[in-house]
């Protein structure tokens, strides 16, 4: 996603920005109550994304197919400036119902409310398992810190810190309550 500054400093020709609206409007396909995107989606992300060349600027320009529809339905000439947010938790929708402007700080609460954020097994790099975690919560201070450690791969500060509820503390809380 473009940074503020970038948009900012982005002046956008009223051709060309007539030229993203016409291509978000005719690439929409309604899926049950979305309108998504069908052009290119990034496969990283999901988002709709394009790009059009700027006559006389020798380059192309990057458009979001999301925030031009939410910028397009608020009647701005321009991306807005701040964060489009799906109510819909779809990236490639482009339904000006559901999506609204807000902060980068909007945006991660958002995220974790919904539970969309990266924690326990969803981070690429855990070693560790859900239930490794609650099989080390159940040793709980009975077996050594270095012995669980040498048991999981991980280092014993891994393990104090799971055992203090600083790493997944999803499952410490379902430990501490259960």
């Amino acid at each position: 996603m473009a940074s503020k500054r970038m948009l900012e400093s982005l002046e956008i020709d009223p051709t060309l920005w007539g030229r993203a609206v016409s291509k978000v409007a005719s690439s929409l396909e309604d899926k049950d109550d979305c309108q998504v995107y069908a052009g290119h989606t990034n496969k990283r992300n999901g988002y709709g994304s394009f790009s059009l060349w700027v006559r006389g600027a020798d380059r192309s320009q990057v458009f979001y197919a999301h925030r031009v529809a939410a910028a397009h339905a608020r009647g701005l000439t321009t991306p807005s400036d701040g964060v489009v947010m799906h109510s819909c938790d779809n990236p490639a929708c482009c339904n000006p119902d559901h999506l609204s402007i807000g902060t980068q700080g909007e945006n991660l609460a958002d995220m974790r409310e919904k539970d969309r954020h990266a924690r326990g097994e969803r981070v690429p790099n855990s070693k560790l398992t859900a239930a490794q975690v609650r099989e080390i919560l159940s040793a709980g201070k009975l077996v050594p810190a270095r012995v669980l450690a040498a048991r999981f791969g991980v280092k014993p500060r891994q393990i104090h810190r799971i055992l203090r509820g600083e790493r997944w503390g999803h499952i410490y809380k379902e430990f501490a309550h259960g």
